[in-house]
């Protein structure tokens, strides 16, 4: 949520390849790991957290530890 992702049911968009109303959203989320059925792209929260925010290792992980406090 605090991503800013766009959600339909339990899929998102994706913040990598998906514009605005594109036909459907093509990203899922599932225990602690995310995949994009659209352009591929798989990882953990961490890179989920890259993709969205569009930053490095450093900032996502800083991002994150502001997010949990």
């Amino acid at each position: 949520k605090d991503l800013g992702l766009r959600r339909r049911g339990k899929h998102y968009y994706c913040p990598g390849c998906q514009p605005d109303d594109f036909k459907g959203p093509e990203l899922v989320i599932k225990d602690g790991r995310f995949e994009c059925f659209c352009c591929g792209v798989i990882g953990d929260v961490v890179g989920l957290v890259k993709l969205a925010r569009q930053c490095d290792l450093e900032e996502a992980i800083s991002w994150l530890e502001q997010e949990i406090k």
